[in-house]
């Protein structure tokens, strides 16, 4: 018989045989498994950079209130002249 005159469940089998080579099976295995670790990798790198964007915002705003806090706290700064006016000269 000629490969187009075969009957249809001929057909069906050899395409049924043809893919389940192992070669054919190995080969999309290792592409499921390729697309698989890039998806994790993507998934990670993401994640990744959102932990950097939300440490480098942290990061900032706390030297942002440290420095707003500190000028809060610090004491008024006086002239030199009230200094000496309210404070004795010791004799030392």
């Amino acid at each position: 018989m000629e490969r187009n005159q075969l009957e249809p469940s001929n057909r069906v089998t050899q395409c049924l045989s043809f893919i389940l080579k192992t070669r054919v099976v190995v080969f999309a295995g290792s592409l499921a498994q390729r697309l698989t670790s890039m998806l994790l990798m993507l998934v990670f790198t993401a994640f990744a950079f959102v932990v950097l964007a939300a440490s480098v915002v942290v990061v900032t705003g706390e030297s942002f209130v440290k420095r707003v806090l500190s000028l809060a706290k610090a004491p008024k700064k006086e002239s030199w002249q009230n200094l000496i006016k309210d404070e004795p000269v010791s004799p030392h």
